[in-house]
């Protein structure tokens, strides 16, 4: 995926076995694609959203007028992934910030218990997350749902929730490496709210002034 972790959007959640955000402006060149000035696109594996969040980079670019897409994904957090990054182009929201900012503030009060442990062996094992790094991904999640059980604006509400995935891995001592996880004894996990507010930070200056159609 070169070039995707700085890329605006693409950048919002780190998968490896996602191809290059380049790739599809490329494909469409070499196809003579560009000299429509619509394009409906099919993507029956669409992952964390590569392809829609390129294509509207290149509606916004003047390569096509107009796009539409289908994208079918089977993993229903990447389908949350791909969905919230284009939700977030064509309509972004005005309350994601101070959304997020008041789950970062709710979890470092700490009023209310985090949410239920997840019943995997590599939230349970501590030598992956520490107790107090595990609570405190989990009371975020906790006020994450409480924002949306308040009646908070739904797209900011999914927002947090990938911003919240998207730090899990800096705050453990794994890696992900493909379909495997490796543990890295000498790692050191990242506190969860400091790093899901940066974030927040990083994805709010990514969202565009008006919506893409």
């Amino acid at each position: 995926p070169n070039g995707n972790g700085s890329a605006p959007v693409h950048r919002w959640f780190r998968m490896k076995e996602a191809f290059s955000c380049d790739l599809l402006p490329a494909v469409a060149a070499e196809s003579r694609l560009t000299d429509a000035r619509t394009i409906t696109v099919c993507d029956p594996f669409t992952g964390s959203g590569t392809t829609p969040i390129s294509l509207a980079q290149m509606v916004t670019d003047g390569k096509y007028e107009s796009a539409a897409f289908l994208g079918l994904e089977s993993n229903p957090f990447l389908q949350l992934v791909a969905s919230v990054k284009l939700r977030a182009l064509q309509a972004p929201p005005a309350d994601f910030t101070r959304v997020a900012q008041h789950v970062g503030a709710m979890a470092l009060r700490g009023k209310f218990g985090p949410a239920p442990t997840p019943p995997l062996t590599t939230f349970a094992n501590p030598n992956y997350f520490k107790p107090e790094i595990l609570r405190e991904l989990l009371t975020l999640r906790a006020a994450i749902d409480r924002e949306a059980a308040a009646g908070s604006d739904p797209l900011s509400v999914d927002m947090a929730r990938v911003c919240l995935g998207a730090i899990v891995e800096s705050c453990s001592s794994l890696r992900r490496d493909g379909r495997a996880l490796r543990y890295e004894a000498g790692k050191v996990g990242v506190r969860p709210v400091a790093a899901f507010l940066a974030r927040v930070e990083k994805t709010e200056a990514d969202l565009p002034s008006s919506g893409i159609n």
